[in-house]
């Protein structure tokens, strides 16, 4: 048998083992039948294990080089270093699609090997129902975009990876991307299975939380790195640009983001389940519908890939299926979700929440619409309208700056209501720092209304995060680590400064930016806002399959001096020269240089710019990694969870072909 031949029979098994685990996973739950539920689990582990050969499979023919499998011929050539033919299994439709499954399929495979028996009556429909969705994939595998065609003749060589993703940033980004939108489908599943089988909330929240929190963190992760990616690559300055694509991760983040601050109001105050809910389940759905924005071609305003492929029908079908059950589930269970009238006055921290909730969800309206503006002005108007990033930032500006407020603001307020004097007192210190740093900025140069307006609200908060953080930790070193709620307290405030590090950054970068573009002779000096850059020779070297041209510059700032070498590089068979950005990193400010193009006599034509604080976006990671770490992480207390979940009793039984009572009803 060949290899691609295995790969086929590993993706025909996955369908039939998917389906089986499916079907059998509702018969088990409906009949409470523990054989068959343990049967059930074996299979789950079973579809990991063909989607993992699969998987290696794809990965052996990207390493051997076998031109005449499409996915290969597609996205690799002979000259295409090893590191980026391993990545080659997500750099295309047909392989991300199958990375996309081999994930979930070892989520899922945890959740029926490890992680069943704490959470038995939660995980018994999370089972089937997530088994549906790998059976979705496995369709879209077989006859949708199989990763194992074949291509006409024998092809000696192959088109080859894009030049733009030959940066290590995306070895990771788009693994990571992948790994959180996954994530969101099995805390989707979560939820769904609580809501049907109305199971109390105080019996799933935490694994939901944790599911959510886990894929919120890898998402946020991956937003980073692809802005690191395009501000590093793309040669233009930026990191963000509103593009479809980007967006499409953005909305699910902005979902999740709102559905944990909506989780702590109902553990603490059993109140916003309904916010909660419905921001839980869109953050699955935003999934699908990004996928679809990414695959189907339908927004052509993208510079990202797999536009255009033919898999967005799929999603599109998978959508209205999802969108229609969670619909049907809550109008069964809207009872449930409502809860009792809350009489009581909210408190300054809930009411902080609340509208943090509303602030979110008003961003990710704007956005969706936004994105589909073109689509939607073509229905409308008969004309497309596509919407720039001028309307992006100034839609979203006010609510971004109200929500950096917030999160500084709402954690270190009280949850019972207090006096105005109370609250000012909390606050004060960190209002008096804000005021201070604004003037400073003012001095430094920052004359703009809404930069200096931002800088003052973002070091506020966190001044006001930074107070609460050292209060509390003064006040209880010795728990911090050891105590479960206490590292999820330092946890959250952590994530929260993270946040407003990087919105520091955001807001730093869009003030005081300089740019300019010169055309410059060996010898020649360009003076720009304290740098002097003296262009000295440009030089061509040849590698395998690329020819690099270097333009080096001596730059010198006062008393320190250094080089930079940006570069130009063309690549075989690709149509356009790919920039090398040579980028000096600083606290406060970055010199980001880009060769343009390069004249006779050795000439070249030079972008110089000056983009402030940047580096602070990419300080943010590795403090929201920190906490986020930290929150998730806690030990299993001893004797909790629901080990026998309602669908088995807890006392021994002997197993028999006859169905097993439980401790429910799953007709209620």
């Amino acid at each position: 048998m060949t290899v691609p031949g295995l790969g086929d029979v590993c993706l025909l098994l996955t369908l039939l083992t998917s389906g089986y685990a499916c079907v059998g996973g509702l018969m088990a739950y409906w009949r409470r039948y523990k054989p068959l539920l343990e049967s059930v689990r074996g299979a789950v582990i079973a579809v990991a294990l063909c989607l993992s050969m699969a998987a290696f499979a794809l990965e052996y023919l990207f390493i051997t080089k076998d031109f005449a499998v499409r996915a290969v011929y597609n996205h690799i050539d002979r000259t295409l270093p090893v590191v980026y033919r391993l990545t080659a299994l997500w750099g295309g439709d047909s392989g991300s699609v199958l990375f996309w499954e081999w994930i979930l399929s070892l989520y899922l495979a945890y959740v029926a090997w490890r992680g069943f028996e704490r959470h038995a009556r939660v995980n018994a429909l999370v089972l089937p129902l997530t088994a549906a969705e790998m059976t979705f994939f496995s369709i879209v595998l077989l006859w949708g975009a199989n990763p194992y065609a074949s291509v006409t003749g024998d092809p000696a060589n192959g088109a080859g990876l894009d030049p733009l993703l030959r940066n290590p940033v995306m070895i990771i980004h788009p693994p990571a991307m992948y790994t959180g939108l996954i994530g969101l489908s099995i805390a989707a599943a979560v939820m769904a299975s609580a809501l049907w089988q109305r199971i109390p909330w105080g019996d799933w929240l935490e694994l939901f939380r944790y599911w959510l929190l886990f894929s919120w963190t890898i998402l946020g992760t991956a937003l980073i790195l692809g802005g690191m990616w395009a501000y590093l690559v793309l040669g233009w300055g930026g990191y963000w640009e509103w593009d479809p694509v980007e967006n499409a991760a953005l909305l699910p983040w902005l979902a999740a983001t709102g559905c944990l601050h909506g989780v702590q109001l109902v553990e603490r105050q059993r109140t916003s389940k309904m916010w909660t809910v419905c921001l839980g389940a869109s953050a699955f759905l935003l999934t699908l519908v990004g996928t679809y924005i990414t695959r189907s071609g339908m927004l052509k305003n993208s510079v990202h890939s797999f536009t255009g492929s033919g898999i967005g029908p799929y999603f599109v079908a998978l959508f209205i299926g999802a969108g229609c059950g969670i619909g049907v589930l809550m109008a069964l269970r809207w009872d449930w979700i409502r809860g009792e009238p809350d009489t009581s006055r909210p408190g300054p921290q809930e009411s902080g929440y609340r509208a943090l909730l509303q602030s979110l969800s008003a961003i990710m309206l704007i956005v969706l619409v936004g994105t589909f503006f073109p689509v939607i002005s073509k229905v409308m108007a008969g004309h497309t309208v596509i919407l720039t990033q001028g309307f992006f930032n100034a839609a979203t500006t006010p609510l971004f700056l109200l929500i950096v407020v917030l999160v500084g603001v709402a954690p270190v307020l009280p949850w019972t209501p207090v006096s105005a004097r109370s609250w000012v007192g909390r606050i004060w210190r960190s209002a008096v720092l804000g005021v201070g740093i604004g003037i400073f900025c003012y001095v430094r140069g920052y004359h703009q209304w809404w930069s200096l307006t931002g800088m003052v609200m973002v070091s506020f908060s966190l001044a006001s995060v930074g107070q609460a953080l050292y209060r509390h930790t003064r006040r209880k070193p010795h728990s911090v680590l050891r105590v479960k709620g206490e590292r999820r307290r330092v946890g959250g405030y952590l994530t929260h400064a993270a946040f407003l590090i990087i919105a520091l950054g955001i807001v730093g970068s869009h003030s005081n930016a300089v740019s300019v573009t010169k055309v410059v002779r060996p010898g020649q000096v360009v003076a720009i806002d304290g740098y002097r850059l003296r262009y000295e020779s440009l030089i061509a070297t040849a590698g395998l399959g690329v020819i690099k041209t270097t333009a080096h510059v001596q730059v010198v700032q006062g008393h320190r001096a250094w080089r930079q070498a940006p570069a130009m590089s063309f690549f075989d068979g690709a149509n356009q020269p790919i920039a090398d950005v040579s980028i000096h990193q600083g606290v406060m400010q970055n010199l980001y240089l880009v060769l343009q193009a390069f004249t006779r006599g050795h000439g070249a034509v030079l972008d110089v710019m000056i983009t402030p604080m940047v580096s602070w976006i990419w300080l943010g990671l590795p403090v929201l990694l920190a906490g986020s770490i930290m929150a998730i992480y806690s030990p299993r207390e001893r004797g909790s969870g629901d080990r026998s979940g309602g669908l088995i009793p807890p006392t021994p039984v002997t197993v028999s072909p006859t169905p097993i009572g439980g401790a429910y009803d799953p007709h209620d």
